[in-house]
């Protein structure tokens, strides 16, 4: 016998639940790899800048 409209809608509601699980972890992770990813780009960027305010004081020295 073919499954009920009830049985295939509750069906449907599981799939979705679990798709949307998925969706929601994969864009967790996203986001984490997005910070690390931003925190190093500043940690460099503190590096630069630092090293450049250095290079300008013995430039103004000289």
């Amino acid at each position: 016998m073919a499954p009920s409209l009830d049985e295939l809608r509750e069906e449907l509601k599981k799939e979705l639940k679990e798709f949307k699980r998925r969706i929601e972890r994969d864009l967790r992770k996203e986001l984490t790899d997005a910070r690390k990813e931003l925190g190093e780009m500043k940690k460099s960027l503190s590096f630069y800048d630092k090293m450049y305010e250095e290079m300008k004081e013995v430039n103004d020295d000289c």
